[in-house]
């Protein structure tokens, strides 16, 4: 068996087991793939240590792009959550509700207020109000 055509193998039987893993095993995506990354640097053909050394640098150049993004998001869904649960965003609904603005215009306005304080449009999304939040329905 060629190199290639094992490497092919590995790929596929990769992705199968992680199928498997997922779909009738119920297994953690994390888990599955991890494996199914394993798997596929093993059969085709890389030691092991060259294989958590590549699932790890994986890890580190994709968290090196996309860790900021993940704490931005959840520190907007915390905000969000936070003004829903205190009660604030009632208050502050009914309050802006009475302003002498056509309800449509709200949300605009308040997202951007959000987008000139936070200077961050994922947290924006997840703090701004949708125009059914402000019309109570």
């Amino acid at each position: 068996m060629t190199q290639e055509t094992q490497m092919l193998l590995g790929l596929f039987l990769g992705i199968l087991v992680m199928i498997v893993l997922v779909l009738k095993t119920r297994t953690h995506t994390f888990i599955a793939l991890l494996l199914a990354a394993l798997i596929i640097a093993l059969v085709g053909r890389m030691s092991p240590a060259d294989a958590i050394t590549a699932i790890q640098d994986g890890f580190g150049n994709t968290l090196k792009s996309t860790g900021i993004i993940m704490l931005v998001t959840g520190a907007g869904g915390a905000l969000g959550n936070v003004v829903k649960v205190s009660g604030i965003g009632e208050v502050l609904g009914e309050m802006v509700v009475s302003w002498p603005i056509p309800a449509i215009l709200i949300p605009v306005i308040i997202a951007a207020l959000m987008r000139i304080a936070l200077g961050s449009a994922t947290c924006l999304l997840y703090t701004s109000p949708s125009p059914r939040d402000i019309s109570g329905s």
